[in-house]
């Protein structure tokens, strides 16, 4: 709770510093793209959403929400699947280089896994988790207010589970009980 009030601090300070009314764009993309996990072998993992947040020159702020389809994975004998809905708030910084623009990324959010199995007996796939994401990518602007995107981002489960792993009764197959999503998506930026 400590570090979600102190990384609210550090927004709210970002924000107030870094993005003034007279020189922010508000800024908004629509992706389309792949997710995989780690520990999980999934078949098909489409993502798509979008974003929208204010940027100043070098600093910005956005909120993103993304949805995956249903998708199949096996651990061990038992098939299953789940579709994701991930809600994130992310500081970005960016490099200022003409119609280029280079960024960095860091943020949090929630992940809803929504499995579809309905005897599954693992909590940590199903459910609401927090997630810690960082990333980078670039946003190349045609025109003042049309442009592409492309972004890659790692987010972190935090699913509580201290050792890591989960042993499946009779199978003898551990699968991770916090694995890492890897995102990656293009798609179209807009900015006024």
């Amino acid at each position: 709770m400590r570090r979600t009030v102190t990384l609210s601090y550090v927004v709210a300070l970002v924000l107030t510093v870094g993005v003034g009314t007279a020189n922010a764009d508000a800024e908004a993309s629509i992706y389309f793209g792949r997710t995989s996990a780690t520990g999980l072998v999934l078949e098909d993992m489409s993502t798509f959403g979008g974003t929208i947040g204010a940027f100043s020159r070098i600093f910005g702020f956005e909120f993103g929400l993304e949805y995956s389809p249903t998708t199949s994975f096996d651990v061990g004998p038992i098939a299953a699947g789940a579709s994701i809905l991930n809600v994130m708030g992310n500081l970005v910084v960016q490099i200022p280089a003409g119609p280029v623009l280079p960024y960095g990324t860091v943020g949090y959010g929630a992940i809803v896994a929504n499995t579809n199995v309905s005897d599954w007996p693992f909590d940590f796939l199903g459910g609401t988790t927090g997630a810690f994401n960082f990333g980078f990518g670039a946003k190349v602007f045609f025109s003042e207010s049309i442009g592409l995107r492309v972004d890659y981002r790692r987010f972190a489960l935090q699913t509580g589970d201290g050792d890591g792993e989960l042993r499946i009764p009779l199978t003898g197959i551990t699968i991770d009980t916090n694995p890492d999503l890897n995102r990656f998506v293009i798609g179209a930026a807009f900015r006024w």
